[in-house]
C-alpha cells in the first residue's frame, strides 16, 4: 500500500538535509505515480513547498504539482521506471575513464623506456641553466647585462 510507504518516509522529511527532502519529494511524485490514493497525501506538500526558500525544493515542488494537474499520460510518462542498465556493459564515463587510464600507462611506459635507454652519464648529466633572466615585467637580458647594471 502506497499510504503506508508515504506514512514511513514522510515522518523522516523534517529531520532531512535539503538534499535528501528533494529526494523525498521525487519519491512521493512516483508513488503518486503508482498509488492513486496517495495523491491526496502528496498534494499538499507540494503546495506547501512550493514556496520553499530552498530553491531546489521549490522547483520540484512546483514542477510535480503542475505536472499533477497536466494529462495522467504525460505525468506517466515522465514519472515511469526506468529500465534495468545492463550489468555487463560498461557506461559512458566508466569507457572513457577506462581509455584514459590505459593512455596514461602506454604514455609513462613510453617515457621509462625512452629513459632506461639514456646511459647512467647522460642521465646525471648537469646542464648549465639558460643566461636569460626576465624582471617583473617580462623584459628579457642576459645575466652580463645585469652585471654591467649593477
Amino acid at each position: 500500500d502506497g499510504g503506508a510507504q508515504f506514512a514511513i518516509l514522510h515522518q523522516h522529511f523534517h529531520a532531512s538535509s535539503a538534499s535528501t527532502r528533494a529526494l523525498l519529494l521525487s519519491t512521493y511524485a512516483k508513488l503518486a505515480n503508482l498509488y492513486p490514493n496517495c495523491q491526496k497525501l502528496v498534494l499538499p506538500i507540494f503546495q506547501k513547498y512550493g514556496s520553499s526558500s530552498d530553491l531546489e525544493i521549490q522547483q520540484r515542488s512546483c514542477e510535480y504539482l503542475t505536472l499533477n494537474y497536466i494529462d495522467m499520460e504525460i505525468m506517466e510518462e515522465v514519472l515511469k521506471e526506468m529500465p534495468n542498465f545492463p550489468e555487463n556493459t560498461e557506461s559512458g564515463p566508466e569507457t572513457r575513464l577506462r581509455e584514459r587510464l590505459e593512455t596514461a600507462k602506454k604514455g609513462a611506459l613510453a617515457s621509462f623506456r625512452s629513459l632506461s635507454k639514456k646511459s647512467s652519464k647522460e642521465f646525471y648529466e648537469v646542464t648549465e641553466p639558460p643566461k636569460v633572466v626576465q624582471n617583473l615585467l617580462d623584459i628579457g637580458f642576459t645575466s652580463e647585462s645585469a652585471i654591467e647594471s649593477n
